[in-house]
């Protein structure tokens, strides 16, 4: 496939515009109303398409013809390789899901509109969830919605705010429960011993002389 040669321009213009979209086109319907439902709807759709039915016409049916894909860590693809599914995700355990709050829509005057959002993968039997960024081009045409452009980057692992990743947190989960508990029966000897009175500390003193001059015979 021969490239255009006004694509790297495009798709640098593209990028550029997805990412200034929320101070240029600020709004409070950038996550409600009309337009977010229906771009909400569509990403449903291509991903579910993609990840879970796997159905090829229904996947290819979602792009233009002119379509562009950029992804961080397998670079570029155009046109009808766009629209050609690679793999069936499902059948290797693999699970895509929107972040909650994440997704924000921003109309384009005579085009369409972008959409931005975050959405994580986890693969079943595996540990750990890698979580990424995606920007994606809506084109509106003849009363339908077409993927023009998608940008997908920033794939990393999921940490949490102390900097942890997501498998490190679950570990700790499963074992901080025995030490909490570990650290309760701890508490609750000293709470035990303070509430003792005279006599009682009396005896146990005695008890524990016992036991020593027992061993040193």
């Amino acid at each position: 496939m021969v490239k255009s040669r006004s694509r790297p321009q495009l798709s640098a213009a593209l990028l550029v515009l997805a990412l200034v979209a929320p101070s240029a086109w600020a709004q409070d319907s950038a996550q409600s109303g009309r337009l977010y439902d229906e771009l909400a709807r569509m990403d449903r759709e291509l991903f579910d398409a993609a990840f879970v039915s796997c159905d090829q016409a229904k996947f290819s049916s979602l792009f233009t013809d002119d379509a562009e894909f950029y992804h961080d860590r397998t670079g570029a693809t155009y046109g009808e390789r766009v629209k050609q599914l690679q793999s069936c995700p499902r059948d290797n355990g693999v699970r895509r899901t929107l972040v909650a709050g994440s997704l924000k829509v921003y109309p384009i005057k005579d085009f369409g509109a972008v959409q931005l959002g975050s959405h994580t993968f986890t693969r079943e039997g595996e540990p750990g969830v890698e979580i990424a960024q995606f920007v994606h081009l809506w084109r509106y045409s003849e009363g339908e919605w077409r993927l023009a452009r998608i940008l997908s980057f920033d794939h990393r692992p999921m940490t949490d705010q102390a900097g942890n990743s997501a498998s490190d947190t679950q570990h700790r989960s499963s074992v901080m429960p025995n030490n909490a508990i570990s650290g309760r029966r701890a508490s609750a000897r000293r709470l035990q011993g303070q509430r003792a009175g005279p006599k009682v500390l009396a005896q146990q003193a005695a008890r524990r002389l016992r036991a020593a001059a027992d061993r040193g015979r």
